[in-house]
């Protein structure tokens, strides 16, 4: 259900109007929605970190490509950067995102769960 309602687009997964929709799907009480809205704010604030310099990696990508000569070297040192960085986000952000899901997962009951899978 969260795939298909844009939860993975990141973007505008915090949206009022998504957790409205989610809320409505699965039945929640009002903590349990306030559970939903801290949840997707805590996704978005891990997905913007993780994706916060794709505009300058595409700025300078675009340099690269654009250059009279292809720098392997440079593009491989930009990719490595990309990589850990979204490593480090993922360490640093990651257990904030793990808990929250996990306390609104252990706040569904048993149907709601299944509707939420």
């Amino acid at each position: 259900m969260f795939a298909d309602s844009g939860w993975k687009k990141g973007g505008d997964c915090h949206s009022g109007q998504l957790t409205k929709q989610i809320s409505e799907k699965l039945g929640l009480n009002d903590d349990q929605t306030v559970g939903l809205e801290e949840l997707m704010a805590e996704f978005k604030d891990f997905h913007k970190a993780m994706f916060e310099a794709r505009d300058q990696v595409k700025t300078e990508i675009t340099a690269l490509l654009n250059a009279p000569e292809f720098n392997r070297e440079k593009v491989l040192v930009l990719m490595l950067e990309k990589a850990q960085k979204k490593v480090t986000v993922a360490e640093q952000e990651g257990p904030a995102l793990v808990d929250a899901i996990a306390e609104f997962s252990e706040s569904l009951n048993s149907e709601q769960r299944e509707k939420a899978a």
